[in-house]
């Protein structure tokens, strides 16, 4: 049909039975309602399990694209306005293309400007692939309002209430996996580049979808997901709102893909993607010669938050008492005299005497290594004056101001400002540099940069920074260059870098990424999926009177996922009254130790695949672990009793399974082989297990509050 000024023009043959468009391969099919409709996405099914559908949008829902342009109203300040696929157009049409589909969407208005807006939407098939491109762009002849931001793909109702799996972007190890999701709470905000992921997935049973920004320049964007089960990219473009200037896209695909499986076919194909790109580019750990070995020898990595110096080496010297056969890392907050969260950035001098811990923590083979934050600066600090040109502003000038415990203004600093990175890298410098090098040189074996990984992007409008204003990948190009001269700086000392979350924006410039999370049960680690072997993730954060139970089961799920344990808040770990705990965490370390050609070098593949799932268990947990105060509630948490990953080696040659009994009775767990002929690992200070195969069934008798672990090589089976 067609027809000029609001009638449309359609080009492709609707499908059989079905009022609208499809696109298809032979693993994914995606169908569009009609042209009266604004061809919004009506359907994605799977077909790999069984034609399996996602997406069904209520009548009437804009579930394609939205836009959001802004221009001046009379009081002189920004004004949003919004058009979506269902505003009308002079005319609608879809066609074919060599790869795919081609939506187009003429003459459109912007508020009561006539017939100013084009747009056009493209979707295309990866060849041999079970994957899809989207894209979007805009071509806008306003005189008065610039694009801001879009919304691309909306995906409405992607899975029945209730009846689905989502895999949420979330700052601990990346990921939640929130089962039987009924979409009945708040939209989740996950803005990237950030300790989150740009990657959702959902699952029906063993039929998923994938959907993650491919984007090697991690643009400034966010994934909107949740409330009403719909989920949607937004992404603030270059030169946002500036008529005239303003990009006409976010200049990036979104892959959409199906899979047969669970979450970790989807982080398998994040890993596959992510491994090709250039934080990935230095390879793994193991072959990498400006990692540092000071890192990948570190079995327990605590924090502490002494200011008495004597005080401070006393507990260095616990340590070395409590577990003389390991090596140590230390996260020392409060070396500094000033107030957390205040006077950022300014962390020199430190307190007298801490010069002669460093020292001290270094003859006993321990890494010390100080809390800094040059993301935000104190604007109540007199060198406000110097950096306020620096920091990061809004469309309306205004400053982006985060206010913590103490209850100071810290204005968020713009990364592409010269100025940050000198003040970044001379932390560095003075942190780690002898006294005698440096006037403020205090002699520290590391350095850890707080909200590097897991803070939001913020888009910027300063009139005079280099950057294109809004959106676009500046943010991370810029974390990258600092971090990449602090690096170079850090490597010739063996020292490592640190900051918080689990991030990949700077994969290749920070060593070590800390979860500093609270206990979530519906944790599940992504991260770790993606990048173990290329990075060292730690901590494993937990209140210390959580029961004996609790600890065990809770650091017991995180030893089976590689990770560097410690970094307990609040309370000192080194005092005796944790002396179970401190024992205990000392036999997973030496465990994760042994199985360091996996656990440390290897990568992670999977979940043990259990024959009968390990029953539950349910804790009582601290969860609010920096407002905690007496008598504040505990938080039931329910994990498997017996937890198991499988691993492989670096090369690939070797498998192992590391499987967890957190319970203080024996349990007895039979599994799926996935090759067969594993043979039982002797582990330190570890009860025996005993283990039987068979045909292609595993059986393990683990003894209680014990960890195991299984091994292959390629040559033995």
């Amino acid at each position: 049909m067609e027809k000029i000024a609001g009638v449309f023009c359609c080009t492709v043959v609707a499908a059989a039975g079905f009022a609208g468009e499809m696109l298809e391969s032979a693993a994914l099919r995606i169908r569009f309602a009609d042209a009266e409709a604004g061809y919004s996405v009506s359907s994605i099914e799977n077909r790999l399990v069984g034609d399996t559908r996602f997406v069904n949008p209520a009548p009437g829902q804009a579930g394609f694209w939205r836009l959001d342009f802004t221009r001046k109203c009379a009081a002189g300040t920004n004004e949003h306005v919004f058009v979506d696929n269902l505003a009308s157009a002079a005319m609608r049409s879809a066609e074919r293309t060599a790869k795919g589909m081609r939506f187009a969407w003429r003459g459109m208005d912007i508020a009561d400007e006539r017939g100013v807006l084009d747009v056009f939407a493209e979707i295309d098939l990866l060849k041999g692939d079970d994957a899809s491109e989207w894209r979007i762009c805009v071509s806008n002849r306003s005189a008065v309002a610039a694009l801001y931001e879009t919304s691309y793909p909306i995906l409405r109702n992607v899975t029945p209430a209730g009846k689905g799996d989502w895999m949420l972007p979330y700052s601990a190890h990346g990921a939640r996996l929130r089962r039987h999701y009924a979409g009945d709470t708040k939209e989740e905000v996950c803005w990237m580049p950030s300790c989150r992921p740009p990657a959702i997935a959902f699952n029906i049973g063993e039929a998923g979808l994938y959907l993650a920004a491919h984007d090697p320049d991690f643009r400034i964007k966010k994934i909107v997901a949740g409330k009403g089960l719909d989920v949607r990219f937004e992404t603030p473009v270059e030169e946002a709102g500036i008529v005239g200037k303003a990009a006409e896209g976010p200049r990036y695909a979104v892959t959409l893909a199906t899979y047969r499986g669970d979450w970790w076919r989807a982080a398998k194909r994040y890993r596959a993607w992510a491994l090709r790109q250039k934080w990935a580019a230095k390879g793994p750990i193991a072959k990498r010669k400006d990692y540092p070995k000071a890192l990948t020898d570190i079995d327990i990595l605590l924090i502490l938050k002494e200011t008495d110096m004597t005080v401070m080496s006393n507990n260095l010297v616990s340590i070395r008492r409590i577990w003389p056969d390991l090596k140590a890392g230390v996260h020392w907050y409060r070396w500094t005299p000033q107030i957390f969260c205040v006077n950022f950035p300014e962390f020199f001098p430190a307190r007298p005497y801490a010069t002669k811990v460093a020292a001290f923590a270094k003859r006993e083979g321990i890494t010390l290594f100080p809390y800094v934050d040059v993301r935000q600066w104190d604007i109540d600090m007199v060198s406000w004056a110097y950096a306020k040109h620096d920091a990061v502003r809004d469309m309306e000038g205004r400053l982006f101001e985060e206010v913590y415990g103490p209850k100071h203004r810290l204005a968020v600093m713009c990364p592409t400002a010269s100025a940050w990175g000198e003040v970044a890298l001379k932390l560095a410098h003075d942190a780690m540099s002898a006294p005698s090098e440096a006037i403020n040189g205090t002699g520290f074996g590391g350095i850890y940069y707080d909200q590097t990984a897991c803070s939001r992007p913020v888009p910027c409008w300063a009139p005079d920074h280099s950057h294109p204003k809004g959106g676009g990948g500046w943010w991370a190009k810029a974390y990258r260059r600092a971090h990449s001269r602090i690096h170079d700086w850090c490597v010739k000392r063996n020292a490592p870098i640190f900051t918080e979350g689990t991030g990949d924006m700077c994969l290749d410039s920070i060593d070590g990424y800390l979860k500093a999370a609270p206990p979530d049960d519906e944790v599940v680690p992504f991260y770790p999926a993606v990048y173990a072997g290329y990075v060292t993730y730690y901590g494993n954060n937990e209140n210390l009177i959580d029961s004996m139970d609790a600890f065990r089961v809770y650091q017991m799920r995180d030893f089976t996922y590689g990770m560097l344990l410690g970094w307990f808040d609040r309370w000192n770990f080194t005092l005796p009254e944790f002396a179970e705990k401190q024992e205990f965490l000392g036999m997973l370390a030496r465990v994760r130790r042994t199985a360091a050609e996996f656990m440390i070098y290897g990568t992670l593949e999977g979940d043990v695949d259990f024959v009968d799932s390990p029953p539950p268990t349910a804790v009582m947990m601290k969860q609010r672990l920096w407002t905690w105060k007496e008598g504040s509630p505990l938080w039931k948490l329910t994990y498997p009793v017996v937890m198991g990953t499988v691993w492989k080696n670096l090369e690939g040659t070797k498998t192992a399974m590391v499987v967890a009994n957190s319970s203080d009775k024996p349990q007895t767990v039979r599994f799926r082989l996935p090759v067969r002929g594993f043979a039982l690992q002797r582990l330190p200070g570890v009860a025996a297990a005993e283990y039987r195969e068979e045909g292609v069934i595993g059986i393990l008798v683990l003894p209680p509050a014990s960890p195991a672990m299984l091994a292959i090589s390629d040559g033995e089976r």
